[in-house]
């Protein structure tokens, strides 16, 4: 198939990349999997300031078979006490870009998980696709109504979409996944300790993701109260969390006893190593309506391909 044969795919990501969040490995497997179906496939970010110096490629082991194209936005991340005044900034100076950029692009698909870009978008082109991974309230529902093509990640985020009016046929369920390929040629889990700095005769319960999402809670207080109790019975039992902001980690941190680990933020190509070194998998969401109805956890889909037992 020639270059000029291929339907072009635009996917607006305001995002920084490479970045630490699962939603940004989300968004390039996305990229690369469009790319592999076949798809011309460019990726549209925003230009922030970034700690992490690798080619986003390493960072994500993601194959360089589609575009990425940095637009200009304000990066007022650094400014801490800023607060949610520099996310919004971010948020809107990016969507203003990307919207003057789609205008003079063509493409057979505009996709993004962006709400607030995609709605602009919307109002001039009417080839839209926005991917839904939580729900929204007020403006956010109101103008959900005017899309034509929503994915959704879980039923419970369908169901709200319908319940507030949009038509089911505008709906499409496509839950998360994982890319079997980077399990391949991982290694034993000898090796991976080793390589990890693991210990290697331990018996190691292990977590990889961010310790908090969206302001609420992950598990993480009740998973570090539990390891108190049951490492009483086990003199070789670990427990490793690999993940999470500074200032997250530092939050509890200060209560943790000793055969803790807090690892930190690792480079993606080096997930499914740990996961090879650990014995058992914990995922510790607790019990509201998000982490019930709505998620649809890529750990869980890479705890599984690790092959692992799952708490």
């Amino acid at each position: 198939m020639n270059v000029s044969d291929k339907k072009k795919l635009i996917y607006i990501a305001n995002a920084r990349l490479p970045g630490e969040h699962a939603h940004s490995v989300q968004i390039m497997k996305m990229c690369e999997a469009f790319s592999q179906m076949g798809l011309e496939v460019e990726l549209v970010a925003p230009f922030r300031f970034n700690k992490i110096k690798q080619s986003v490629w390493h960072y994500y082991g993601v194959a360089p078979i589609f575009k990425i194209k940095k637009i200009p936005s304000l990066d007022l991340i650094p400014f801490a006490f800023l607060g949610r005044l520099s996310f919004w900034a971010g948020s809107i100076s990016f969507s203003l870009g990307a919207w003057f950029y789609v205008l003079f692009k063509k493409a057979d698909v505009i996709y993004s998980r962006d709400l607030f870009s995609i709605l602009g978008i919307s109002f001039f082109r009417k080839n839209c696709v926005f991917e839904m991974h939580t729900r929204y309230s007020g403006w956010g529902i109101f103008f959900l109504k005017r899309l034509k093509k929503i994915i959704v990640i879980s039923k419970g985020l369908k169901q709200e979409l319908v319940d507030n009016g949009t038509p089911s046929s505008n709906i499409f369920i496509a839950s998360d996944g994982v890319d079997l390929n980077i399990f391949n040629n991982v290694g034993g889990k000898k090796e991976c300790r080793q390589e990890l700095g693991l210990p290697a005769d331990a018996l190691i319960i292990g977590y990889v993701g961010q310790l908090k999402t969206m302001g609420m809670e992950k598990g993480i207080g009740l998973l570090l109260s539990a390891f108190e109790k049951i490492k009483q019975k086990r003199s070789n039992l670990h427990l490793y969390l690999v993940g999470g902001w500074p200032f997250h980690v530092k939050e509890y941190i200060k209560d943790v006893g000793e055969r803790v680990h807090f690892v930190g933020q690792v480079p993606y190509h080096l997930v499914p190593k740990y996961l090879s070194g650990f014995d058992v998998l914990l995922m510790p969401f607790p019990k509201n309506p998000h982490y019930i109805h709505d998620m649809s956890p890529l750990k869980m889909f890479e705890y599984m391909a690790a092959q692992k037992p799952i708490i």
